[in-house]
């Protein structure tokens, strides 16, 4: 997470060589922590000597392991050949969806120039009223009234009376149907009390309601797969639909899981492994204007495209679009329309996979680990035998003819750590998309785009000097309309919120991860992909942690050495359970474990949310450790038995981001500002939703409906009713 900037870890060496059967020699057991005596502490975040550590643990809120069932047999789902659309889960009052009429539009004349109705859908009878800005909206609700306005877009935001700003009288709608108030409060965040930081075992927490349902979607749990789960509507029927890469030793295939009524449909494509064996990454965008959802993924030697044809189906078209030499490894790869041009360029996030013959990385002895104050670190005791190049996260630029052109020198792109995780990301919403980096063995630092090339900040806008990244997740929570950042890592897990900027710098962040709870069931754990959405629905954010690994204080530091357990098996025995933290109208968060996985490694967790069963809530699609370093499918159903309203924006993009790839969506939800950012990637190896998914709690409508393109214009959708899906087309 923090300290030492010349102090690495080893987590996630998952991939590629591991892929053709890798693994690891165990030698004597090794865990000097006076090889840690060099380190310098920095950025700790709670003066605490690591002796304090091991004794208590923290209570989450004072959860009763009996107070959910994960079985919950009643609840509706998908049948084995798949589920009807609109099931709901018991407990949960289905919402009236209302008919999408013919589009209401607000006569740009009445908006300023760069707010536009644009071509919308948006529920019949709804006022399509003008939208007060983000930040102002965030003002008005701000019961402090000490909000930090900006227009969203760079310039300055007019005030407006609160009144103004205001959610109708009806806002209340229908509580009695979800048994979740119709208005929402604004958590005081810097009010929480601080707990004392230390460990809290994920395994005792209570079952999170979801149930796995695999099997039910036709995947064996034991086969062989990637790093890779895309999202997105590969057919253009309004419902989303899912992909995973299966790999058997050197060759792959494409698996497109269609959604739908009809239940789901299986598309296999081959993968030509000629050049790239696709172990890491990917992403989906439509690349080529088509209308049609195309598929990036990376891997040991490089990057490959794939276009779609509509159908689940994908082709290879990497020798047209891709530079002819790609001397680095991609571990993650994601749509960014950086130059601003209005077409998709790509960052990489590169690195390599140090792993042995049977894929359990550096032998034991090579690497030390252990805790220092709040914070969990190691070292490695050789350097990697690797080229620069690999270590070089690359920008890739789309221009007037293809192939893409290699701009990294150009864009000052600087040297990545052993893993980078990119996730692009307007952070000071000034119109031009950032790219925010994690390291697991590096420091995870903004570039800020300044027109052409990244200026780099790091500890100056408040990110530890060091850290384990293993994916972002990108979120709202304290509802002030600007994105705060959760970095998946390995021990506490930072939540990063965001705070007024000082003068000349684009962000300012702090860590308040051990108040809103997240740090206690992460501490001795190898965390990954980090997913931020309203899962049951009560109008806040929560978050899904993808976990690789989990075991006590005295046992990970060897165990992340790969000095625990048998020879060649350091890994096993150990749970990797997922923690799922729900707000549940309130902060701290409370904590829930999923079961754990077949595998134990240190080997990567990937996840996306989307609405498998058509009942509108968000469930999940994984790829989690396998045997020999390699990937195993999960899918997992949404089965909390009580849950709010919802609504949903589609957005259409147009030609060179049909995916209105960096936009945003912003609602005021029972007089609180709610945003959605859609991204081109975030965790390791997947996707983000291009659909705006919206908790509700009791009320029964959203006001204030907006969507801010990434051109800075905006097209006002006004009020959306609950169970209604909201379509917007970039103007």
């Amino acid at each position: 997470m923090q300290p030492s900037p010349s102090v690495p870890r080893w987590l996630g060496w998952l991939v590629a060589g591991a892929m053709l059967g890798c693994g690891t020699d165990a030698g004597t057991q090794a865990t000097d922590s006076a090889a840690l005596e060099d380190v310098d502490p920095v950025d700790v975040h709670l003066d605490v000597p690591p002796s304090d550590l091991g004794g208590g643990q923290t209570d989450l809120g004072g959860q009763d392991a009996g107070d959910t069932n994960l079985g919950a047999g009643d609840a509706d789902g998908p049948e084995a050949d798949g589920a009807p659309a609109g099931d709901v889960a018991d407990g949960v009052d289905a919402a009236e969806v209302v008919d999408v009429g013919e589009p209401d539009t607000v006569d740009a004349s009445d908006e300023t120039a760069d707010e536009t109705a644009g071509d919308a859908e948006i529920v019949e009878d709804a006022d399509a009223v003008e939208v007060a800005d983000d930040a102002e909206l965030a003002e008005t609700i701000d019961a402090e009234g000490d909000a930090d306005v900006s227009d969203g877009v760079g310039g300055d935001a007019d005030t407006e009376d609160a009144d103004s700003a205001a959610p109708p009288a009806d806002i209340a709608g229908d509580a009695t149907a979800t048994g979740l108030p119709a208005t929402a409060t604004i958590i005081d965040i810097d009010a929480l009390p601080a707990p004392q930081p230390g460990p809290f075992d994920p395994t005792k927490l209570p079952p999170a309601p979801f149930a796995d349902v695999s099997a039910d979607f036709g995947f064996d749990p034991y086969t062989v797969h990637g790093a890779c789960v895309g999202v997105g509507d590969f057919d253009n029927d309004d419902d989303d639909d899912f992909l995973v890469i299966q790999v058997n030793k050197t060759k792959a295939t494409i698996h497109a899981v269609l959604l739908g009524p009809q239940g789901p449909q299986h598309v296999y494509t081959p993968f030509d492994t000629t050049l790239l064996l696709p172990t890491t990454g990917c992403s989906m965008a439509d690349m080529n204007n088509d209308g049609k959802l195309d598929l990036l993924v990376g891997g040991h030697a490089g990057a490959a495209l794939y276009l779609g044809d509509g159908k689940g189906g994908f082709a290879d078209a990497s020798a047209a679009w891709l530079p002819y030499i790609m001397d680095f490894a991609t571990l993650t790869i994601a749509p960014v329309d950086l130059d601003g041009d209005g077409d998709l360029d790509i960052m990489v996030g590169a690195g390599i996979t140090p792993v042995t013959a049977d894929g359990g990385g550096p032998p034991c002895g090579t690497i030390v680990c252990d805790y220092q104050q709040n914070d969990f670190i190691c070292k490695l005791q050789y350097p990697f035998p690797e080229s620069p190049a690999s270590l070089q996260d690359r920008v890739l630029i789309q221009g007037a003819n293809l192939p893409m052109s290699d701009e990294t020198t150009a864009w000052q792109v600087p040297p990545g750590g052993i893993w980078s995780n990119v996730l692009p990301l307007d952070v000071d919403m000034d119109g031009k998309m950032d790219i925010l980096v994690g390291d697991d063995f590096g420091t995870h630092r903004l570039l800020h785009n300044v027109g052409g090339k990244f200026a780099n900040y790091t500890t100056d806008i408040g990110f530890h000097s060091y850290g384990h990244a293993m994916g972002w997740g990108v979120g709202d929570f304290d509802a002030n309309g600007k994105p705060d950042l959760i970095m998946a890592d390995a021990g506490p897990t930072p939540l990063y919120l965001q705070r007024p900027a000082k003068s000349g710098l684009p962000a300012l962040f702090e860590d308040i991860g051990n108040v809103i709870g997240v740090w206690a069931p992460s501490w001795t754990a190898s965390s990954w992909s980090p997913v931020v959405a309203d899962f049951d629905q009560d109008g806040m954010d929560d978050i899904m942690l993808g976990v690789s690994i989990s075991t006590t204080l005295s046992a990970f530091p060897p165990t992340a050495a790969g000095c625990y357990g048998q020879p060649g098996k350091p890994y096993d025995g150990h749970p990797n359970v997922d923690v799922l933290f729900l707000s549940q109208g309130g902060l701290p968060m409370t904590a829930y474990h999923f079961p754990t996985g077949p595998y134990s490694h240190f080997a990567l967790v990937t996840q996306v949310p989307l609405d498998l069963d058509g009942d509108g809530d968000l469930d999940l699609v994984q790829t989690r450790p396998n045997v020999g370093m390699t990937s195993a499918v999960r899918i997992v159903r949404n089965d909390i038995p009580i849950k709010g309203n919802w609504f949903r924006v589609r957005l259409t993009g147009k030609k060179g981001n049909m995916d209105a790839v960096g936009a945003r969506v912003t609602a005021n939800i029972g007089g609180v500002l709610r945003t959605r950012w859609l991204v081109g990637t975030g965790g390791t190896g997947g996707t983000r939703l291009r659909l705006a998914h919206f908790g509700l709690a009791g009320a029964s409508i959203a006001t204030d409906v907006t969507v801010h393109w990434p051109d800075g214009t905006k097209t006002v959708l006004g009020t959306v009713a609950a169970g209604a899906t909201a379509k917007a087309t970039w103007p």
